[in-house]
């Protein structure tokens, strides 16, 4: 069963300016966004619980993101640098490396994370996994339209807000309908011309792990400062993710 409250009336990803679809074809969640860069809080519970970071992402025009975990007093725990097909997690707390392959399942029970790196920021940015055309409506055009895609493992839900086009609830079953990831977006704000949820709530059921983000600072389409790039510490001990 969804879980929105009727007072939630718009809830997108992190960046939502979704563009126009044809008829009984979702929206493209994420197609205005070119570049993205934001700030906010982290707090996860389940088999690993994390209070509270701070954390900054940016997100450059060729889809590669750069993101830092903070700890108490500004102190640098974590950063990953990823591309579509290869990543690097610098743990300094830890003094470990991770590298490879951003989907490999290995890497979300090693991180205790909800869904795969590849798929958070897709999630921050707007997105849903995968291709949004492979879902088709359940219901009559209204205000609130269920968009379904159905195969052989999984059924994925998409709860659209037509008023203004923005997803409010992404949900992933198994082939006995029980929930093995519900993401509900909240607290939209319009940030350059573009609206923003400013919180997202990323539940993975089966992995008992979830995910509460909220955004402080959010600005899309603007100018990288500078290229994205992260530095490994040669002394720090490695682990390939194939």
């Amino acid at each position: 069963m969804f879980r929105i409250l009727p007072y939630l009336l718009i809830c997108c990803a992190t960046v939502y300016a979704i563009a126009h679809s044809p008829a009984g074809m979702a929206p493209n969640c994420a197609s205005h966004i070119v570049t993205m860069m934001v700030e906010g809080t982290l707090s996860a519970s389940g088999n690993r619980s994390v209070p509270g970071a701070s954390f900054q992402a940016e997100l450059d025009s060729a889809g590669n993101y750069l993101v830092t975990m903070n700890g108490p007093f500004g102190i640098t725990m974590a950063r990953m640098y990823a591309t579509a097909d290869s990543f690097v997690l610098v743990n300094y707390l830890e003094q470990q490396v991770w590298y490879g392959n951003p989907n490999n399942p290995d890497l979300l029970s090693a991180a205790h994370l909800p869904v795969s790196a590849a798929e958070f920021m897709i999630l921050l940015k707007g997105g849903v996994p995968g291709n949004a055309q492979r879902f088709s409506p359940a219901n009559r055009p209204g205000e609130h339209v269920l968009f379904v895609s159905r195969d052989s493992l999984v059924t994925e839900y998409l709860l659209v807000d037509t008023t203004r086009n923005v997803v409010l609830q992404y949900q992933r079953k198994d082939t006995t309908s029980q929930i093995l990831l519900d993401v509900v977006f909240t607290n939209i704000e319009m940030t350059d011309s573009v609206a923003v949820a400013h919180h997202i709530y990323i539940d993975g059921v089966r992995r008992q792990q979830s995910v509460s983000i909220t955004l402080t600072n959010v600005r899309i389409n603007q100018p990288m400062p500078k290229p994205l790039s992260i530095s490994i510490p040669q002394a720090y001990q490695r682990r390939y993710f194939h």
